[in-house]
């Protein structure tokens, strides 16, 4: 971690010297290269903001770091990360100040800055009054803040005495006065939208196990360490764990918690894994929960890549019950992180509402009922009909909506079986009309970009899921064998192989298939 750190900080500082930009390492200087606990905090003039956060991305990427996260707090944040070796976390102010009152501006310090093996530094006058300032913010002097002033020559600070000293200066001199109050306007717009979009990440993992939320804390801690107010990963991850008593609920239980969080991962009593990122609807399948950190930060590292310019893929997903559609599709959102092509996916079951969050596929531990055929009779078709009529409608309705804003922002669509029904199970959605109105329907169906359809031998299908017997399922395979052209582009895969060989064998048809 040390040298992964000071490779990163030496590069970092490089840069920005090359580059002409005045910045000073405020605190910590002694030791900011080893200290992998502590922040980096910098200052530089408000004008070279952009510079500074130019050349830490620059470095982030000959350094083999990622960037994570960025906060405005009342400094700028921004947080890298390298694999397993945990977080560097820049601060980058452009004056000292405790609230909305100035201790120093950055025209000050940045004039009369030193340099100590090699790095800039504040004077040592700017030191004493950029520590009495943090004691002032903090509430507390700790004993290094004193200690530093100490070797300083100077005397040792009181909080509440230094909050009077830079209140009554303050006051005395009406020429900071506007300073003042801009601070007070701009603190209070950054509180209001910190109240209305709040930094941080929220984790909430339903559980299927005797499990408790030390031991998720404990795995998170090796990338999110405590901070100091006992919350994880500064800028806050909030986890929450609920358990329930079987496999059987974590779907419904996770599906509940989507809107409130942004990641949501079940933990099977199997102790396997699964995750999705609420946003993005990037996926963990199968994972141990230790895998869960590197994930999370893969998926913020996206997020704050640039955005693709190509459009994005739809994939229309058909198979048999049995032949593995839930687990191909969660794979599918799991290997799309690794891809640059896309922003994100999307999952939808079915033909999805018109307005709604977001769909995950989570592992199912139980067969659904099947339903009872419909009736052959005239009232039974028209019943039909108007099922039909509404499901074209409602398809073309989201598509517009949903589906095609979607692949405009670059993501990866999987439509998980969306009308296919009417052709390959017509029980399964009551249907009894003839077949010319299936090719009326198919003609004004959207067409996604790729059909994949999921088959195996019959008696694989039937040893995986009891919802249909053998001869339905040798009735189904027939008929999606003659499936009409429901996509621009249909590919047959074998569902009976290994889950990995078939998410590289679809991601290549896809890469062949782009738009």
């Amino acid at each position: 971690m040390m040298k992964t750190r000071r490779d990163f900080l030496l590069r970092f500082f490089a840069l920005l010297d090359e580059r002409g930009v005045a910045f000073v390492v405020l605190r910590n200087f002694d030791n900011v290269f080893e200290d992998s606990a502590s922040d980096v905090d910098l200052l530089t003039h408000p004008r070279n903001l952009s510079a500074v956060y130019s050349a830490a991305l620059d470095a982030a990427g000959q350094t083999n770091h990622r960037f994570v996260q960025r906060v405005r707090f009342v400094n700028r944040s921004w947080v890298f990360w390298n694999g397993a070796d945990g977080f560097i976390r820049i601060d980058v102010d452009t004056e000292v100040r405790w609230r909305w009152l100035a201790a120093l501006d950055a025209n000050t310090i940045l004039a009369a800055r030193l340099r100590q093996d090699g790095l800039p530094v504040p004077a040592p006058a700017h030191q004493e009054e950029i520590l009495r300032a943090q004691i002032a913010a903090k509430g507390h002097a700790e004993d290094r803040y004193q200690r530093r002033l100490a070797d300083l020559g100077a005397k040792p600070a009181v909080p509440t005495q230094e909050r009077r000293r830079l209140l009554r200066r303050t006051l005395a001199n009406p020429l900071l006065w506007p300073g003042a109050f801009g601070f007070a306007v701009s603190d209070a717009v950054r509180l209001l939208r910190r109240w209305w979009n709040p930094p941080g990440l929220k984790v909430h993992l339903v559980a299927a196990s005797d499990f408790s939320a030390s031991e998720l804390e404990t795995s998170l801690a090796v990338l999110f360490p405590k901070g100091k107010r006992g919350s994880l990963f500064k800028g806050g991850l909030v986890v929450n764990v609920t358990r329930v008593s079987s496999d059987d609920e974590l779907a419904e239980v996770a599906r509940r918690n989507t809107r409130s969080a942004d990641f949501v991962a079940v933990l099977e009593s199997s102790r396997r894994l699964h995750a999705a990122h609420t946003t993005s609807g990037f996926m963990l399948s199968g994972a141990a929960i230790g895998d869960l950190p590197h994930f999370i930060c893969n998926t913020l590292a996206r997020l704050l890549e640039p955005a693709p310019k190509k459009r994005g893929t739809s994939v229309l997903l058909v198979g048999l019950d049995g032949a593995g559609k839930s687990t191909f599709a969660r794979n599918l959102c799991a290997a799309a992180i690794h891809l640059p092509r896309f922003s994100g996916c999307h999952y939808f079951h079915w033909i999805p509402p018109l307005s709604g969050g977001s769909e995950f596929p989570w592992p199912a531990f139980r067969d659904q009922p099947r339903k009872t055929a419909a009736p052959s009779s005239l009232a039974a078709s028209l019943a039909s009909a108007l099922r039909l009529a509404r499901s074209v409608i409602l398809a073309r309705l989201v598509w517009f909506f949903r589906i095609a804003p979607a692949l405009r922002a670059g993501r990866l669509v999987v439509l998980d079986r969306f009308v296919t029904n009417y052709w390959l199970d017509p029980v399964s959605v009551r249907y009894a009309g003839p077949i010319a109105w299936l090719r009326i329907a198919r003609s004004l169906l959207p067409l996604p970009d790729v059909l994949l359809a999921l088959d195996a031998d019959a008696n694989v299908l039937l040893s995986r899921k009891g919802e249909l017997t053998l001869n339905q399922i040798t009735e189904q395979q027939a008929r999606l064998r003659c499936l009409p052209a429901l996509a621009r582009r249909r590919v047959d895969l074998d569902a009976a192989l290994s889950p990995d060989t078939l998410v590289s064998q679809a991601l290549t048809l896809l890469d062949d298939s782009s738009p």
